[in-house]
């Protein structure tokens, strides 16, 4: 249902959350990553929490320094998930 991520303590040069402008990728979708038309850079701020639609394409840019984030995910029924993704009994 919702992406975020909150910038709790930033020191750095760089890092910018990079948004891909492109519609969200579906659940489960095998096919090849979409193209887009640009990206939207959001530079991590102390106290910034950033939300956007899940399936979005994202990355972060490379920085030097410290950039502590928290990421979360809200989902309306819990991921599929596989046998292979579960923890050793």
């Amino acid at each position: 249902m919702l992406s975020t991520v909150f910038y709790p303590h930033v020191s750095c040069a760089g890092g910018k959350l990079l948004v891909a402008d492109s519609p969200p990728i579906e659940n489960g979708y095998q096919g090849p990553l979409p193209t887009f038309r640009s990206v939207i850079s959001i530079p991590p701020v102390v106290n910034r929490l950033v939300l956007f639609s899940p399936g979005i394409l994202h990355r972060i840019n490379p920085f030097e320094g410290e950039r502590y984030s928290v990421a979360v995910n809200i989902w309306e029924q819990a991921p599929l998930t596989t046998t292979a993704a579960e923890p050793p009994a």
